[in-house]
């Protein structure tokens, strides 16, 4: 059920007469990556701003906000004309600064079709609708900016906090409207993108309220990409909405969606992009997605062409593996080429000794007098009956050379057979798909076919799918020579990240077999509990390759998708990385075992490192606890959320992330009576959370209150820390995170003058 069925549903069951919605990221988005991205739009349409970059006037534009919400701080909120009185320029160049600003958001702002078809369906149905905004502009210019096409949207009630100075963050807009327009709390909903202003401070009150916004942290996720992998301007609104199509009907199918629409279907929708593009340069006619990952790509690339008209390329899943691959590239008039084939098989982690024993027909004698799950890679130095087992087994298994040379090329010819049936294109007219890292099997497949493809094509390469550079010509999406960030090495280290995701419950391909005329795929047992997981990420990366054709966006260029990747490698949510604890891995060589991606041992090892340890072993050492820990950023984000963007200094700005710490302080110090220090705008974004979580608010102190002008904040009137401790505070919250020590020294200097010894503070 999707978050829009969720509503009708909700006005049904509760029988709600009165529906109120947020406008912004709600009803309208914007074309942008974060909000203030918009004002780097206006550089170029305004002549007095020549020689300004759009980064200078983003940040001149902000500040001259919060100059102007300083300078009117007796009201909740402002109003648009007071921001450009802020600024330096005269009064023409202010109003066209002004206009320009409409018109960027005029020009990047969408209107989410989807809830305007909930109004029109309340609206049948009787229910008053409204609209509610915490927003500068006036309603007046929310409509002719945004609705204009939207007679639904433009006849609707719209209250607006800059037109009475009162917000819904603080409550006291909802308060007003509820006396003003005769509205019952308890017959009341409100719709909402905003955790404080549109679910805790509604709520507070009575008013049930519905979270419009995706389980996933996507606030964090965009500023940690556009702060810390500096990603390119881009729609975050196409991420969005795609986002909000979500039907799980629990949170791991919702998380599992999100992360397809959200992160990795704009990444794998460029990746398709350029698949198509490659695919046309080489003059392909087919395009081969090989499986297992083919089970995400084939649909990805097919709705692709489908969005771009194109019937001109096929498209079709190869069930192909390392394993099936391997086998029928054997080259056995090779000197040595059994004892060849043994040292590659001993490099694959996975592989045991009773894989060996079963591809190779031994007898299972062996398996009583060692452990079966022995992994090849480990059997140096161990002996068995006097002899090295190195030596027993080559022993053993040339006895069935005759049987290994037939099985070899019966399933060269196989193989051949199969491709035949998969396409009728040349195999020079194929683009063949795989994920990474190395080129292994397109290698192999050309090696068996003794013909090259028309384009081998990777989504990222490690130095390794270099080594073929004599027979094989790879190309990838992100390779180690053009990529940012080292995200061909993260992700060849910690490929448990995602792959679990992209095979569906598809096993690997273990070899072919004949069957009433045709050729068939073995595959080995797939993973069924990943099957409905895997199913909601595709559906979100679909969703997301929709919404981004539907609103015209093109496909996003090479730097912002690494960006975006390096950020979920290296810091993951918790939610993200959560997602991982229901997930099975199973690896591509038709080995036996599963395993969880992240586990409670993970998480205790990491533990016994610590934290900080951990880390700082993950940076220089890629390969540190490689098979033990799969995904180390994961495990530590299931740990602490916060701990790596904490680390590297992403959160000391973050009003968002203080609000959260400051709550469960005075949670756990169980303060139910607060004193705040500092009325700015920390104060306004904690409030709602102090009242909703019962802890009330008796004084709001600041230094501005030394005038003898009478200073006001959301309701409260502004005092000294002299007269607050004289009155009788003796729990002080200071909320100002660059001055708290000075503010704490005041407070004590306050305190002492007045001998009082029971005064505590606590402080972001």
């Amino acid at each position: 059920m999707t978050l829009y069925h969720r509503i009708l549903e909700r006005i049904d069951d509760k029988r709600l007469d009165i529906i109120t919605l947020d406008v912004f990221d709600t009803i309208v988005f914007r074309h942008v990556n974060y909000p203030t991205a918009l004002f780097e739009k206006v550089v170029s349409e305004v002549p007095a701003l020549n020689g300004f970059s759009g980064e200078d006037y983003r940040v001149l534009r902000e500040q001259a906000e919060r100059a102007a919400r300083e300078q009117a701080s007796h009201k909740e909120d402002i109003v648009f004309e007071e921001i450009f009185q802020c600024m330096p320029f005269d009064t023409v160049t202010k109003q066209t600064l002004l206009d320009a600003e409409l018109l960027a958001e005029k020009n990047h702002a969408m209107v989410n079709e989807s809830m305007v078809a909930v109004i029109d369906t309340l609206l049948a149905k009787g229910v008053s609708v409204a609209l509610i905004s915490d927003m500068y502009l006036s309603e007046q210019q929310i409509k002719d900016t945004f609705f204009f096409n939207w007679p639904t949207l433009y006849k609707l009630p719209l209250f607006v906090s800059s037109e009475f100075g009162k917000t819904k963050h603080s409550g006291s807009l909802f308060r007003l409207l509820a006396k003003t327009q005769a509205w019952s709390f308890s017959r009341w909903l409100h719709i909402g993108d905003n955790e404080k202003a549109d679910v805790s401070s509604p709520h507070a009150m009575g008013i049930q309220t519905l979270y419009f916004h995706p389980a996933l942290d996507t606030q964090r996720i965009t500023a940690i990409e556009s702060q810390h992998f500096l990603a390119d301007t881009h729609s975050s609104a196409t991420r969005l909405l795609a986002s909000l199509q979500q039907d799980g009907n629990t949170q791991v199918e919702q998380v599992a969606f999100e992360i397809g629409a959200f992160v990795w279907g704009p990444v794998f929708d460029a990746f398709t992009d350029w698949i198509i593009k490659q695919s046309d340069a080489s003059g392909c006619k087919h395009i081969l997605c090989l499986m297992r990952e083919g089970y995400l790509f084939t649909p990805l690339v097919k709705r692709k062409l489908e969005l771009q008209g194109r019937k001109d390329i096929k498209v079709s899943a190869f069930y192909v593996s390392r394993k099936s691959a391997f086998w029928p590239g054997i080259d056995t008039s090779q000197p040595q080429w059994l004892e060849n084939v043994m040292d590659t098989l001993m490099l694959y982690r996975g592989y045991t000794l009773k894989n060996f024993i079963r591809d190779f027909h031994l007898s299972d004698e062996l398996l009583s007098l060692l452990n079966g799950d022995l992994e090849l890679k480990n059997i140096e130095n161990l002996f068995v009956e006097g002899e090295a087992l190195y030596a027993r087994l080559v022993r053993e298994a040339k006895v069935h050379t005759t049987q290994l040379e037939h099985k070899i090329e019966t399933q060269r010819r196989l193989l051949k057979t199969y491709l035949k049936q998969v396409t009728s294109a040349k195999y020079s007219e194929c683009a063949v798909i795989d994920f990474g890292n190395g080129g292994t099997i397109q290698h192999n497949l050309e090696v068996i076919l003794g013909e090259s493809a028309g384009a081998n094509l990777l989504f990222y390469a490690s130095i390794r799918a270099y080594r073929f550079v004599e027979k094989t010509l790879c190309r990838a999406f992100i390779s180690p020579g053009t990529e940012r960030f080292h995200v061909s090495k993260k992700l060849a280290r910690s490929p448990e990240c995602i792959e679990a995701l992209l095979l569906g419950d598809k096993g690997s391909t273990l070899s072919y077999k004949q069957n009433n005329g045709n050729v068939e795929p073995v595959l080995a047992k797939g993973i069924t509990a990943n099957k409905e997981l895997c199913e909601k990420f595709l559906s979100g990366c679909l969703s997301f390759a929709e919404n981004a054709f539907k609103h015209g966006k093109p496909a996003l260029e090479a730097a912002t998708v690494q960006a975006i990747v390096a950020r979920y490698i290296l810091m993951p949510t918790d939610l993200e990385a959560s997602l991982f604890t229901q997930l099975y891995h199973q690896d591509n060589f038709g080995t036996d075992g599963e395993y969880t991606v992240i586990d409670e041992g993970q998480k205790q090892l990491i533990n016994q490192y610590g934290l900080e340890k951990s880390l700082f072993k993950l940076t220089g050492d890629k390969d540190w606890e490689l098979g033990n820990v799969h995904w180390p950023s994961g495990v530590i984000a299931l740990i602490d959320n916060d701990f790596i963007p904490r680390s590297l200094g992403l959160l000391d700005a973050d009003n968002h992330y203080h609000v959260q710490i400051l709550i469960k302080k005075l949670l756990n110090l169980k303060w139910h009576t607060v004193s705040v220090y500092g009325a700015g705008e920390f104060f306004r974004d904690i409030l709602p959370l102090l009242k909703s979580n019962g802890i009330t608010v008796e004084r709001v102190i600041d230094r501005r209150a030394q005038s003898d002008e009478s200073i006001s904040v959301a309701g409260y009137r502004v005092t000294t820390i002299e007269d607050a401790l004289y009155q009788g505070s003796r729990h002080i919250l200071i909320t100002s995170y660059a001055f708290r020590e000075e503010i704490a020294n005041r407070i004590m200097h306050a305190a002492a003058e007045q001998k009082l010894d029971n005064v505590q503070m606590i402080s972001v």
